[in-house]
């Protein structure tokens, strides 16, 4: 990370020179999952997104870039659930999982030993792009 820029971030207080090292080295990795992480914009992109940083125009056209020329897994899903409640919670994931809101999404079923935790790196892995509902023809 340029010393320099660093310096400038630490002076706007949005954090100490240690953590934002940290948080270079995280959107590195982030980086390097989706195959960029010798590509210097794409890094600081993600890293303005993650300490809330201002993206720029270039920032974000070098995100746009590299995302439209991904190709994404579909998911198909048939599901009986007359209140829509799965597709509300898989919207509100959508809603919440831009670039830079990780979170963890908990299922916690009577039996205690069966819960699990869910992650979803809003940083770059993950994104949900679209979401298409089909209702049954009546």
């Amino acid at each position: 990370m340029p010393t320099n820029y660093i310096k400038s971030l630490v002076a706007k207080g949005k954090g100490s020179e240690a953590e934002l090292e940290a948080k270079w080295d995280e959107a590195k990795a982030a980086a390097k999952k989706e195959g960029h992480e010798e590509d210097f914009d794409y890094v600081t992109a993600i890293f303005k997104k993650m300490i809330h940083e201002n993206l720029t125009r270039c920032d974000i056209i070098s995100l746009l870039r590299e995302k439209s020329n991904k190709e994404y897994t579909q998911l198909i899903i048939t599901v009986n659930d007359d209140e829509h409640q799965l597709q509300k919670m898989i919207e509100y994931i959508k809603q919440n999982s831009d670039p830079g809101h990780s979170f963890i999404a908990i299922v916690d079923p009577d039996d205690s030993e069966a819960t699990q935790k869910f992650s979803f790196d809003g940083d770059g892995a993950f994104h949900i792009v679209e979401i298409e509902v089909k209702e049954p023809e009546k």
